[in-house]
């Protein structure tokens, strides 16, 4: 079974099947789809239409049968593993959940149009401005915590019908919306965001996990070819390593930051020499208890023979 999407991050619909067959433990292959200019000859256009005659995403794909629109994929997930109870067991709940699903499919315009999704951020001030500003917002808002504490009061949580149903896949996006744009919410309508948002914790990543990782991996990778590049590398990196020329000295917390020069590695004659020329200006934390100073010359050595003047 294939789940073809676009970015999660943006795209609402393509994040609830997501969602909903992350949290349900129904194994799946999730294929993204990059979105580009959507014009008809569009790259992205050109590989959804081959998949599906409305050409959007999502799209699920189960041996020769495809399924698009999110809601069609929800209904064929819960008709295809019924024993995972996407929707409410008993038959008022399941028809409940249907409606607000419905509602959330084609509703909510204002706030799609004045919050677009983006789990990424954190926007408390365009949140403020867009519900002072925009009273079909505050109306959605309005509606949206009514329906929220009637479902959670009458089937006593944390989630809208008690466990997690396709209701609660459907209401992700729109907690991560809130959350964004952190507009406020009575105490029961903002436990469900939270007990939503825990998901992540569960298993499901809401928050781009995956993304930060990769920012964190290609930090560590340019900071390494960095330092592997210096001119006069003879060794390995080693952990904390700094860039050439910055002075060493013990900050607030006392441990003694070393500089490697644009000749060599530390050991040799780089710090005698950046010492020589700059001790009358180098700086002092008045901070600290101890200033910049240099190290101790190793027995048995010289000064380096490019110093302007003797080494003290």
């Amino acid at each position: 079974m294939q789940l073809v999407i676009g970015n999660k991050n943006y795209s609402s619909w393509s994040m609830r099947p997501w969602v909903l067959l992350r949290q349900a433990g129904i194994a799946f292959e999730e294929r993204k789809i990059r979105f580009d200019d959507m014009t008809p000859d569009s790259p992205f256009k050109r590989a959804v239409s081959a998949l599906s005659p409305a050409a959007k995403v999502p799209v699920l794909i189960d041996g020769e049968l495809a399924v698009w629109d999110s809601l069609a994929i929800a209904e064929y997930l819960a008709e295809r593993f019924p024993e995972h109870r996407l929707w409410p067991e008993e038959r008022s709940a399941r028809a409940r959940a249907r409606s607000i699903c419905a509602e959330m499919h084609s509703g909510f315009a204002a706030l799609r149009e004045h919050c677009p999704m983006n789990i990424e951020l954190t926007l408390p001030e365009v949140g403020e401005r867009v519900l002072r500003e925009q009273p079909a917002v505050a109306a959605d808002l309005a509606r949206i915590v009514a329906l929220w504490t009637e479902l959670l009061q009458a089937h006593g949580g944390p989630l809208l019908f008690g466990r997690f149903t396709i209701a609660d896949a459907y209401y992700a996006p729109v907690v991560m919306r809130l959350r964004s744009y952190a507009l406020p919410l009575p105490a029961a309508a903002a436990a469900y965001v939270e007990a939503v948002a825990a998901l992540q914790r569960a298993g499901v990543k809401l928050k781009g996990d995956l993304i930060i990782a990769g920012v964190v991996l290609v930090i560590g990778v340019a900071a390494r070819t960095h330092r592997q590049s210096m001119p006069g590398s003879t060794r390995a990196p080693r952990r904390g390593d700094i860039p050439a020329n910055v002075p060493s000295y013990r900050g607030l917390t006392g441990r003694r930051v070393w500089a490697r020069g644009p000749t060599g590695p530390r050991g040799t004659g780089t710090w005698r020499r950046w010492w020589t020329r700059h001790r009358s200006a180098a700086p002092r934390d008045p901070r600290a208890s101890f200033s910049l100073r240099r190290p101790r010359r190793r027995p048995g050595t010289r000064p380096a023979a490019s110093c302007d003047r003797p080494c003290p």
